[in-house]
């Protein structure tokens, strides 16, 4: 099983991840609207109270996501990344269904993400566990499509 745990965002190891990350969203979608500098070194929005981050570890960062709140009820995933070399293993689906858990463990109703085109794997991975199109909802030059999913109360 693999284990998805929360990580502090300003572990350099998370600064790996998302460098790894941003490289390739930089490389496959062009984006012009953040800096690989600001993407990696900008990370309080991840922090508790207000988001969280989360990491499958392997002596590394192998795959995470943040989550940052956007007011009472609402989240939004950010920098969701797997390594290549684990893709089509499930490890995404994975580290999704645990944010969604964080967020429903934080008081959000609903999660938000934006993502693009050259995306293709992760709009894929989104919409095969219920994130819906909605319309653009923060502005993001560099996004091409906008999602939302209402998460479910985890009865315990």
């Amino acid at each position: 099983m693999i284990a998805v745990e929360l990580l502090d965002p300003h572990d350099p190891r998370v600064a790996d991840a998302l460098r790894s990350y941003m490289s390739e969203v930089l490389t496959v979608c062009g984006m012009n609207g953040v800096s690989l500098n600001d993407a990696v070194n900008d990370v309080a929005d991840y922090c508790p109270p207000t988001g969280a981050f989360l990491a499958v570890l392997d002596g590394e960062v192998i795959a995470c996501a943040g989550i940052r709140r956007l007011d009472e009820v609402t989240g939004e995933l950010k920098r969701m990344w797997v390594s290549p070399a684990l893709r089509g293993q499930g490890v995404g689906a994975r580290l999704l269904q645990a944010v969604e858990q964080q967020a429903v463990d934080m008081g959000l109703r609903r999660l938000r993400l934006d993502t693009h085109d050259g995306l293709a794997a992760a709009m894929r991975l989104y919409t095969s566990h219920g994130y819906v199109s909605i319309d653009d909802y923060n502005g993001n030059p560099d996004a091409t499509h906008f999602f939302e999913k209402r998460l479910r109360t985890i009865q315990g």
